[in-house]
């Protein structure tokens, strides 16, 4: 049997850790009310690849940093919807939801 409470609070990095990951997605909810032809907000629904520098024009517009990019658009492409989507090939969309040539 453990040492452990049955009560034992979660550790201070794994309460960190959820707090990021709700923020993270709650972004990627923004970025698909913001840009709905482009991002989904739920994981389980089919995704579209994202044209390549994506995070570039994210940044330019203001709407996140360069670093909360990097996590949000981290995040978004690990998700097995993305992931079944860029592996069928095809157009990557931009912003507005336009297919772009590579």
């Amino acid at each position: 049997m453990s040492n452990l409470a049955i009560n034992t609070p979660p550790s201070p990095q794994l309460m960190t850790d959820a707090r990021k990951g709700h923020a993270i997605e709650e972004t990627i909810s923004t970025l698909a009310e913001l840009f709905p032809a482009t991002f989904v907000a739920e994981r389980w629904q089919p995704h579209r690849p994202l044209k390549i520098g994506i995070g570039y024009d994210i940044v330019e517009r203001g709407i996140l940093t360069p670093a909360e990019c990097r996590r949000v658009l981290g995040s978004y492409c690990q998700r097995r919807m993305y992931q079944i989507a860029l592996a069928a090939g095809g157009a990557r969309f931009d912003l507005n939801g336009r297919p772009r040539v590579r």
